[in-house]
């Protein structure tokens, strides 16, 4: 909780590194101390999080800046922001491949071979993510409309 500062992060952080131990068990080396190296992977995973969350935070920021640039009234800005905010909620609650994918393509602006890149994965399956991606999102936008 020291690195991620909130326990749920913690929680996060600690899952990942023991899923990532577990699946490396085959490249720990006999005889070498186990916590530290298992310590060391937990603690990786924290860095992982924080980074990712303020990853996150700056997209959205990015996101509300220019979408507020564009608005012309107080009233506008208003409804804007509100607008702004429902849909980086409902972000936040995809599964993270999902937000991956939407950052690529709508923030970053990458074409879908340099998403899939960096997602490392192929070209048709970064299209499939991105498509359920949506599906999910307007999904969950319409929900909030009820």
């Amino acid at each position: 909780m020291a690195i991620t500062g909130g326990s749920a992060d913690a929680e996060e952080a600690s899952q990942n590194g023991l899923l990532k131990a577990y699946r490396s068990l085959d490249r720990f080396a006999p005889g070498a101390a186990f916590r530290p190296w298992l310590l060391r992977i937990v603690v990786n995973e924290a860095h992982n999080v924080v980074r990712s969350a303020k990853r996150h935070e700056r997209l959205g920021a990015r996101a509300r800046e220019q979408h507020d640039a564009a608005i012309a009234g107080p009233e506008d800005a208003v409804v804007a922001r509100e607008e702004v905010e429902t849909i980086l909620s409902a972000l936040r609650r995809l599964p993270e491949a999902d937000r991956l994918a939407v950052a690529l393509r709508y923030f970053a602006e990458l074409s879908d071979s340099g998403a899939a890149a960096l997602a490392g994965t192929s070209k048709e399956a970064y299209r499939v993510r991105l498509l359920r991606a949506r599906r999910r999102l307007k999904t969950m936008l319409e929900e909030a409309d009820d």
